[in-house]
């Protein structure tokens, strides 16, 4: 990055103190133009050469390895376009290119010419000395554009000052601004034609004149040490070291003639300083500004990377933290599952109990208040008793129809209220292991309403129905209720009232419990039923028997004597016989006899002859016949009256009273079975829902696991940037203690 080829001095200072001749000095011959007046037209550069001299005119030209030096130099908008190719000239040609007494120069300020001459001839340009001659600083006055174009890679400036006068105001503001951009410039000054000090009795309080103003201008302007003024403050001659060295034989510089002696003894000195500071002058120049820019660099770089280290070990903390939470939580959810699990089958298996004797219970109650009520109020046409069968028919579709309906009225609310309880259970107990966790809670989730759908749809297909329209009318209730897919997962802990009682409609019950019922409720269970409208007289045998008798030993009775059938007498009153009478008529027979044997067998001889004599007696009298008679006549007269209103609509409500009897024995004889299939299908739903949550549960244990080994990843991915940052800092530590140690080797002590 340091590489240089040359070492750059560049001449400044007013027009005519003598900025050319003090360089044609010190090449040992006069190349550059000089004379009287303004005559440096433009900047010209000296450099050795092996070959002839020769000039190029162009523009200053990009030194070779030099890419660090050239950084800051700026291309002027208003630099002159690019020459055409270089072209060398004749040296003699640069008399008349940088004259600006020559009518043929272009007196183009920024024109730049190179100059190549003889490095055997000058010591300094075989070491790499470049010489810069400019035009006067009176000229132009635009010093930026001096600077930036051709100063701001010189290594020492030679400011030749006319000692006739002083230093002006023009040439310390030049000196301020290349201050201002050059770290500590290296300055000589040379107080030129001394020569005019010789008709002068005492010149040194004119130098000490000139060296305090020196002094002052060092301290105040260049922040630079004072007391090195006696190594770079010379009063000399430059016309007298020219004329010496091109023409010994004019020279008055002689042994025998001290002024002009001294003054070339302090021209050698200023070039031995020169030579022998100007290294390490280019090095502190140059490099001290390297040096201070990189090290400040590599202290701020560092500093960024200690805060940018800093905020990764925060971050990688608060990662470690959040693992060891998340390890504690998968933890706690392995630990809490089965237990909440046990607890679900629980909430399940009491919400099972609980429905079952809620509906046994309205079940009962609808048999009890309602049954009756349902097939009273049925009313199909008139009633014919030879359309015995589609009247039964309709009657048997309309009961089972009613007795649905209350059902859903009574058992719906009651059933689903305990129902939707026990689900909101099952998720409280399931939130409660992941209230910590990625989600608040796993709430009414869409999930749970498209499994009670599928339960819809499992139901519609065990009963043979579509259930194309199952999950279409379970989205609907979700949409309506304001549940969607991106809404998976409410807060329990947090629902409002309002929030749950409209998940509590949503959740009301698995759809299909009605059909449930249907497979219960049919025509069927009125299958064995038949019915007895046939006419009986109120005081007949058929009455009077069963109240006698007892309705079982009436019936064998019946049969025997009579030759009824099973169900010959069984309405007398309006009544059905008890469900599993129904006997055969050989085993009515066998019964008739069974109980009529025993009453003959208790008589006795002397009790027949005491009856007959009695009843002998009685019937002797008069009076007992007209009994008798009125008696039999009245019978006749109310069993005629009997006959007469026994119309067709007494038939059907005798009919419908049977029909009560017999459905209410039956639908009570089915009760168990009709409640373990609704406890049986919520209990189903239950699981189904329970089964979603599990399903919910696995998914947020594998989304922790997933966001565990996340965490891991930045974790190392943390570990390794503080592992770099901690290199880069002490690499960092190490780059600035070697700037210091290069400063205090080549810069401080120069």
């Amino acid at each position: 990055m340091l590489r240089r080829d040359s070492m750059k001095v560049v001449f400044v200072g007013h027009t005519s103190n003598g900025k050319s001749t003090v360089i044609n000095s010190m090449l040992g011959q006069k190349v550059l133009p000089m004379g009287i007046g303004h005559t440096t037209s433009c900047f010209c550069s000296v450099t050795g050469t092996d070959e002839e001299p020769y000039i190029i005119l162009g523009h200053e030209p990009k030194a070779k390895n030099s890419n660090s030096i050239r950084l800051n130099r700026v291309q002027r908008s208003d630099s002159p376009p690019s020459p055409p190719p270089e072209k060398r000239m004749a040296i003699d040609n640069v008399k008349t290119v940088a004259n600006a007494l020559c009518p043929e120069s272009d007196h183009d300020a920024y024109q730049f010419v190179r100059v190549f001459w003889d490095k055997r001839k000058c010591n300094l340009l075989g070491d790499g000395v470049l010489f810069v001659d400019t035009p006067g600083l009176d000229i132009d006055e635009n010093y930026d554009n001096w600077i930036d174009k051709f100063c701001m890679d010189a290594d020492v400036f030679v400011l030749v000052a006319n000692g006739e006068s002083t230093i002006k105001h023009t040439e310390m503001n030049f000196f301020t601004k290349v201050a201002e951009k050059l770290s500590r410039p290296n300055v000589f000054i040379l107080f030129n034609r001394w020569d005019g000090s010789d008709m002068e009795d005492d010149v040194t309080p004119v130098q000490e004149q000139h060296k305090d103003r020196v002094r002052s201008f060092f301290k105040k302007e260049l922040q630079q040490d004072a007391n090195i003024i006696d190594k770079r403050v010379f009063f000399v001659s430059g016309k007298e070291v020219l004329t010496h060295r091109t023409k010994p034989d004019k020279s008055v510089v002689k042994e025998s003639n001290p002024s002009p002696m001294g003054r070339y003894n302090e021209f050698e000195r200023f070039e031995h300083e020169f030579e022998q500071c100007i290294s390490l002058s280019a090095i502190q120049t140059k490099f001290e500004g390297h040096v201070v820019r990189g090290s400040d660099i590599v202290v701020k770089l560092s500093e960024w990377v200690k805060r940018v280290t800093y905020t990764v070990k925060l971050q990688r903390r608060e990662c470690v933290s959040r693992l060891a939470v998340r390890k504690k939580q998968i933890e706690a959810l392995d630990n809490q599952k089965e237990a909440s699990v046990r607890r679900c089958e629980q909430i399940i298996s009491a919400m099972t109990r609980d429905i079952s004797d809620m509906f046994d219970k309205e079940l009962k109650t609808v048999l009890d208040h309602n049954l009756a009520r349902i097939v009273k109020r049925f009313d199909y046409a008139i009633f014919r008793p030879h359309n015995m069968v589609s009247y039964k028919k309709r009657l048997y579709e309309y009961l089972c129809t009613e007795l649905l309906m209350e059902l859903e009225q009574v058992c719906t609310e009651t059933l689903n209220k305990r129902y939707t309880e026990a689900i909101r259970d099952m998720e409280e107990e399931m939130s409660s292991m992941v209230s910590s966790g990625l989600n608040s809670g796993l709430g009414v989730s869409n999930m749970s309403l498209q499994s009670q759908a599928r339960l819809n749809e499992e139901s519609r297909a065990g009963n043979g129905e579509s259930s194309s329209s199952g999950y279409e009318q379970q989205q609907a209730t979700t949409s309506s209720n304001g549940y969607s897919g991106t809404n998976s997962a409410l807060n329990l802990s947090e629902r409002d009232s309002a929030t749950r009682h409209e998940n509590e409609a949503t959740l009301a019950a698995p759809p299909g419990v009605v059909r449930v019922l249907e497979g219960v409720f049919t025509t069927e269970v009125m299958s064995g039923f038949n019915e007895d409208i046939d006419f009986y007289f109120s005081l007949g045998w058929r009455s009077i028997g069963p109240r006698l008798l007892g309705y079982s030993t009436f019936r064998a009775v019946d049969s025997l004597f009579m030759g009824s059938g099973p169900q010959a007498g069984g309405a007398a009153n309006g009544h059905a016989a008890p469900s599993g009478v129904g006997l055969s008529s050989t085993e009515m027979t066998v019964g008739g006899v069974a109980v009529i044997v025993p009453l003959v067998s208790q008589l006795t001889m002397s009790s027949i002859i005491t009856c007959a004599t009695l009843s002998f007696t009685v019937l002797s009298k008069p009076s007992v016949w007209k009994a008798v008679g009125v008696a039999t006549g009245a019978y006749t007269l109310l069993y005629t009256v009997e006959f007469m209103t026994y119309t067709n609509s007494a038939r059907e409500r005798r009919l419908k009273q049977q029909v009560i009897d017999y459905a209410y024995d039956k639908f009570l004889s089915n009760a168990s079975y009709s409640t373990s299939n609704v406890a049986q299908h919520y209990k189903v739903g239950a699981r189904i829902v329970l089964d979603d949550l599990k399903c919910q549960i696995n998914e947020h244990k594998s989304t922790m696991f997933k966001e565990k080994g996340i965490l891991e990843k930045a974790m190392q991915t943390l570990a390794k940037l503080v592992n770099g940052g901690d290199s880069v800092v002490a690499h960092s530590d190490e780059i600035v203690k070697a700037f210091e140690e290069y400063s205090q080797r080549f810069i401080a002590d120069v």
